[in-house]
């Protein structure tokens, strides 16, 4: 049984947030990779930049492994982060092609749906741990708190416009 235009609507709505709060994730561990695991006090500006230039090309799956790689991140949130990659594979590259039949039945859909919102869950909390761990990182080599905030809102303000 075909879709109504409204579930479809609705399907593509939660595909599309989805993929929108992983590619904050990404952003989220862009900044993560060059401010704890690259950029170090001394690094001139133009250097970070040229950090996160290069580092923001990266999808979730080469920013997973180039974290995993460093050898310092717990490894509960690594299994974390290898999963989310793993259904982020699923949603963006198989969902479609694996469960066809599945988004035609109001149950079936009702499961791809939760899977989805999963995703979407599982993002924002990888987003909010990385973060924390960033803050973390640069209050210990001495930054100030506030400082880190304003400049965190004013880089959202740029990925915004």
């Amino acid at each position: 049984m075909p879709l109504t235009d409204e579930e479809l609507a609705e399907l593509t709505r939660r595909v599309g947030y989805a993929v929108l709060q992983i590619q904050e994730l990404e952003e989220t561990l862009q900044v993560h990779l060059v401010r704890v695991y690259k950029a170090d006090e001394k690094a001139a500006w133009r250097e970070v930049e040229a950090m996160f230039e290069k580092t923001s090309k990266q999808t979730l799956g080469r920013l997973f492994y180039a974290i995993r790689d460093k050898g310092k991140c717990p490894p509960n949130l690594l299994s974390r982060l290898e999963h989310c990659v793993e259904e982020r594979n699923w949603l963006v590259h198989r969902s479609r092609r694996e469960n066809p039949k599945n988004v035609r039945s109001d149950a079936k859909r009702s499961e791809v749906i939760v899977r989805i919102t999963a995703v979407v869950n599982e993002a924002l909390s990888l987003m909010t741990t990385f973060q924390e761990l960033t803050e973390a990182h640069l209050i210990e080599r001495g930054a100030d708190r506030a400082t880190i905030q304003a400049r965190a809102a004013e880089i959202r303000r740029e990925w915004d416009q």
